[in-house]
This record gives C-alpha cells, structure tokens and sequence, in this order.
C-alpha cells in the first residue's frame, strides 16, 4: 500500500510538471527576453531554477495532507492564484479531485482532471454542489455559467495588450465553488477540518517565490534594455 501511495504521488507530480511548465512559457514570454539583454538572460536563469523549487516545495503532499483536508478561503485562494500566475488554482482542483475520489471511491486519476482543468471543470462545480448539498448548503451557483465564463476568460489571454489581462479574472470563478465546498465539508462531521487564519508552510514558499516573480516581470517589462 505506501508503495502504491508513494508510486501515485510521483505519478501525480510528473503530470502537473509537464502541464505546469507551459504556464512557465507564459512567463518566459511576459518578460520579453531578449537573447542580447543581460538583465533579462539572468531574469530567465532565475525564473527556471525557482520553477524548479516551486514544483519541488509547493507541489508535493505530505501524509498529513492525504488524511486532513484545509480549507482554502477564498481570500487565500485568490491571493495565491495571482501570486503563482494561475498554477494555484490547478492545485486547488487537485487537491478538492483527490478528496472526491476518497469520499466516493470514484475511479478517477485527481492529477489528470486538475491538469485538463477546462474540460472537467463543469464537472467538478456538479459535484461540489451535490456534496454540499447533501449536508443541507442552500446556497446554489450555476456550474453552467460559471464554467462558460472560465473558458472565455481564459480564452482572452490571446488577445493582445493589454486585453490579455482579462485572463487573470478566471480565478474569480472559482469562489462560489470554493464556498459552497468549504460550507459542505464543516457542515459534515466525517471529515478531520482544518482552518488557519495564517498561511502554512506550502502557501508561504508560494507568497515568497510568487513575490519575486512579479518583481522580475515588472522589471522585465518596465525597465529599459540594457
């Protein structure tokens, strides 16, 4: 058994590598580098080794996490999400897959369903809604709507400057499902809850390294060529 558990996780950390590393490109791209600026050669040394500690120290569940379930504020949640350039918002839909999977013993792989976010995402809000639901949430959203709204959002990051930055107001559609998900779970006494007002470890290695990146993309951006 903690075979099969240690082989899923690494199964699950390659699936999110290799899906992540696009929004790094995002990244690479936002900077402008150019092959005969200094400044931004040593930009895009720095972004690839802290993409390379972010996926190592943010993505990767202990034992505790598989037995517990945090709940995610939604002020936390879009704080992180802006703070990773969206990666949060994958690991938020990861992490709520996997407590599906436990809860119904549905025969899904979680990594899989967070990687190709906008194809399951209606899914998901259905299935939030249900569990909340079921433990008396009257509070209803439309999975429909809110899933057709992510995709146009989404969708808008090819357009070009600076409409492109309609793309980051997708994570707001995510907070009804955030609520409604965090309402069912404290309403249900067959789950170990944990609410923090502070920030853990993980979303704290996410603040730092999130910070930093801003400030490379700002200096990449504004600051002339040298």
């Amino acid at each position: 058994a903690a075979h099969s558990t240690t082989l899923y996780k690494n199964n699950a950390k390659t699936c999110l590598e290799s899906k992540l590393f696009a929004y790094w490109l995002r990244l690479i791209f936002l900077l402008k580098i150019n092959a005969g600026n200094r400044r931004t050669v040593f930009i895009r040394d720095v972004v690839h080794k802290l993409k390379k500690q972010f996926m190592e120290k943010a993505f990767q569940l202990d034992k505790s996490e598989l037995e517990n379930f945090e709940l995610v504020s939604v002020k936390k949640f879009i704080l992180l999400t802006v703070l990773s350039l969206g990666l949060y918002q994958i690991w938020w839909a990861y992490k709520t897959w996997k407590f599906l999977k436990d809860k119904d013993s549905l025969d899904i792989i979680p990594a899989a369903r967070a990687i190709f976010l906008i194809i399951f995402l209606y899914s998901l809000f259905e299935r939030i809604q249900e569990f909340s639901k079921s433990k008396g949430y009257s509070k209803s959203f439309s999975s429909i709507s809110y899933f057709l709204l992510f995709i146009g959002l989404s969708l808008s990051s090819r357009l070009p400057d600076p409409y492109w930055t309609l793309s980051f107001f997708s994570m707001f559609c995510f907070v009804p499902a955030i609520e409604s998900l965090n309402n069912g779970i404290k309403a249900s006494e067959d789950y170990n809850v944990i609410e923090r007002r502070k920030f853990n470890y993980r979303q704290i290695i996410i603040i730092v390294i999130g910070t930093v990146l801003w400030l490379l993309i700002l200096i990449g951006i504004f600051l002339p060529p040298i």
